[in-house]
Protein backbone atom coordinates (compact mmCIF):
# COMPACT_ATOMS: atom_id res chain seq x y z
CA UNK A 1 0.00 0.00 0.00
CA UNK A 2 1.50 3.40 -1.00
CA UNK A 3 1.66 5.80 2.00
CA UNK A 4 -0.89 9.33 1.62
CA UNK A 5 1.97 11.46 2.82
CA UNK A 6 5.80 11.10 3.15
CA UNK A 7 8.13 13.16 4.57
CA UNK A 8 11.78 13.75 6.04
CA UNK A 9 13.26 15.31 9.21
CA UNK A 10 16.04 14.97 11.43
CA UNK A 11 16.26 14.44 15.39
CA UNK A 12 18.93 17.17 16.33
CA UNK A 13 19.70 18.42 19.63
CA UNK A 14 17.69 21.47 18.82
CA UNK A 15 14.38 19.62 17.88
CA UNK A 16 14.90 17.76 21.43
CA UNK A 17 15.08 21.18 23.75
CA UNK A 18 12.25 22.78 21.33
CA UNK A 19 9.77 19.36 22.55
CA UNK A 20 10.79 20.32 25.90
CA UNK A 21 10.34 23.47 26.27
CA UNK A 22 6.69 22.75 25.11
CA UNK A 23 5.95 20.29 26.78
CA UNK A 24 7.53 21.77 29.87
CA UNK A 25 4.69 24.75 29.30
CA UNK A 26 1.81 22.61 29.31
CA UNK A 27 2.35 21.77 32.68
CA UNK A 28 0.29 23.52 35.03
CA UNK A 29 2.86 22.90 37.49
CA UNK A 30 5.73 25.18 35.66
CA UNK A 31 3.22 27.72 35.35
CA UNK A 32 2.27 28.46 38.55
CA UNK A 33 6.24 28.39 39.39
CA UNK A 34 6.93 30.79 37.07
CA UNK A 35 3.93 32.72 38.66
CA UNK A 36 5.35 32.92 41.69
CA UNK A 37 8.57 34.04 40.55
CA UNK A 38 7.16 37.40 38.20
CA UNK A 39 4.76 37.84 41.33
CA UNK A 40 8.32 38.03 43.84
CA UNK A 41 10.32 40.18 41.21
CA UNK A 42 7.02 42.44 40.78
CA UNK A 43 7.03 42.78 44.73
CA UNK A 44 10.77 42.86 44.90
CA UNK A 45 10.23 46.31 42.19
CA UNK A 46 7.80 47.75 44.08
CA UNK A 47 9.74 47.72 47.22
CA UNK A 48 13.19 48.20 45.59
CA UNK A 49 14.31 44.85 47.88
CA UNK A 50 17.06 43.88 45.81
CA UNK A 51 17.74 40.71 47.23
CA UNK A 52 14.77 39.36 46.50
CA UNK A 53 15.20 40.46 42.98
CA UNK A 54 18.37 38.89 42.69
CA UNK A 55 17.24 35.74 44.18
CA UNK A 56 14.55 35.72 42.06
CA UNK A 57 16.46 36.14 39.06
CA UNK A 58 19.01 33.92 40.05
CA UNK A 59 16.68 31.24 40.45
CA UNK A 60 15.01 31.43 37.36
CA UNK A 61 18.52 31.57 35.54
CA UNK A 62 19.34 28.54 37.49
CA UNK A 63 15.97 26.51 36.59
CA UNK A 64 17.19 27.50 32.53
CA UNK A 65 20.06 26.24 33.07
CA UNK A 66 19.55 23.39 35.03
CA UNK A 67 17.02 22.25 32.36
CA UNK A 68 18.86 22.97 29.46
CA UNK A 69 21.74 20.49 30.80
CA UNK A 70 19.37 17.80 31.42
CA UNK A 71 18.17 18.03 28.15
CA UNK A 72 21.16 18.13 26.66
CA UNK A 73 22.45 15.04 28.68
CA UNK A 74 19.31 12.94 28.35
CA UNK A 75 20.11 13.46 24.60
CA UNK A 76 23.63 13.18 24.47
CA UNK A 77 22.73 9.78 26.18
CA UNK A 78 20.14 8.11 23.70
CA UNK A 79 22.26 6.76 21.07
CA UNK A 80 19.25 5.63 19.28
CA UNK A 81 17.91 9.07 18.51
CA UNK A 82 21.21 11.57 18.24
CA UNK A 83 20.95 13.20 15.08
CA UNK A 84 18.65 10.38 13.52
CA UNK A 85 17.39 10.72 10.18
CA UNK A 86 13.34 10.04 10.39
CA UNK A 87 10.75 9.33 7.48
CA UNK A 88 7.32 9.02 8.47
CA UNK A 89 4.80 7.42 5.82
CA UNK A 90 0.94 8.68 7.07
CA UNK A 91 -1.96 5.59 5.71
CA UNK A 92 -5.19 5.97 6.38
CA UNK A 93 -5.15 4.67 10.08
CA UNK A 94 -1.69 4.57 11.11
CA UNK A 95 1.78 5.89 10.77
CA UNK A 96 5.73 4.59 10.60
CA UNK A 97 8.19 6.38 11.67
CA UNK A 98 11.65 4.71 9.87
CA UNK A 99 14.93 5.23 10.46
CA UNK A 100 18.37 3.32 9.97
CA UNK A 101 18.10 1.78 13.27
CA UNK A 102 14.18 0.14 12.84
CA UNK A 103 10.89 1.05 12.06
CA UNK A 104 7.54 1.94 14.64
CA UNK A 105 4.04 1.64 13.29
CA UNK A 106 1.13 3.45 15.45
CA UNK A 107 -2.59 3.33 15.01
CA UNK A 108 -4.18 7.15 15.12
CA UNK A 109 -6.13 5.46 17.47
CA UNK A 110 -3.64 4.67 20.40
CA UNK A 111 -2.51 8.08 20.34
CA UNK A 112 -2.53 9.90 23.96
CA UNK A 113 -2.49 13.34 22.76
CA UNK A 114 -1.11 16.00 20.26
CA UNK A 115 0.61 18.91 21.29
CA UNK A 116 1.03 21.86 18.82
CA UNK A 117 2.94 24.63 18.33
CA UNK A 118 3.52 27.44 15.71
CA UNK A 119 6.27 25.22 14.16
CA UNK A 120 5.27 21.36 15.49
CA UNK A 121 3.55 18.61 16.48
CA UNK A 122 4.12 16.02 19.18
CA UNK A 123 2.13 12.91 19.02
CA UNK A 124 2.54 11.41 22.56
CA UNK A 125 1.83 7.44 22.66
CA UNK A 126 2.22 8.10 26.52
CA UNK A 127 2.39 10.82 28.59
CA UNK A 128 6.42 10.94 28.34
CA UNK A 129 7.45 9.71 24.64
CA UNK A 130 6.17 11.78 21.68
CA UNK A 131 7.19 11.74 17.76
CA UNK A 132 8.17 15.04 16.98
CA UNK A 133 7.27 16.41 13.56
CA UNK A 134 8.00 19.69 12.16
CA UNK A 135 6.11 21.25 10.17
CA UNK A 136 8.18 22.72 7.85
CA UNK A 137 8.97 19.65 6.48
CA UNK A 138 5.46 18.29 6.08
CA UNK A 139 4.33 18.17 2.41
CA UNK A 140 1.35 20.13 1.57
CA UNK A 141 -1.70 18.89 2.93
CA UNK A 142 -0.32 16.68 5.71
CA UNK A 143 -1.85 19.21 8.23
CA UNK A 144 -5.12 19.06 7.14
CA UNK A 145 -4.72 15.03 7.04
CA UNK A 146 -3.89 15.09 10.73
CA UNK A 147 -6.36 17.50 12.36
CA UNK A 148 -9.01 15.18 10.54
CA UNK A 149 -7.23 12.22 11.83
CA UNK A 150 -7.07 13.69 15.66
CA UNK A 151 -10.82 14.22 15.29
CA UNK A 152 -11.95 11.31 13.85
CA UNK A 153 -9.99 9.08 16.61
CA UNK A 154 -10.85 12.03 19.85
CA UNK A 155 -7.53 12.60 20.19
CA UNK A 156 -7.05 15.32 22.89
CA UNK A 157 -5.19 18.66 21.53
CA UNK A 158 -3.39 21.18 23.21
CA UNK A 159 -2.33 24.46 21.52
CA UNK A 160 0.52 26.25 22.51
CA UNK A 161 0.73 29.30 20.34
CA UNK A 162 3.22 30.70 22.39
CA UNK A 163 6.24 28.15 22.02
Amino acid sequence: MEPLYTFRTQYTLEEYKKYNWTVLFTSHYILVFILVIISCLFNGILKWDWYTLIAMLLTLLLFVWILNRVVEKTYRSNMLIQDTELTYEFYDDHFLEKSSRGEARVEYRLLHKVIENKTHFYLFIATNQAYIMNKEAMPNGLENFLEKVFLQNNVKKVVKSYL
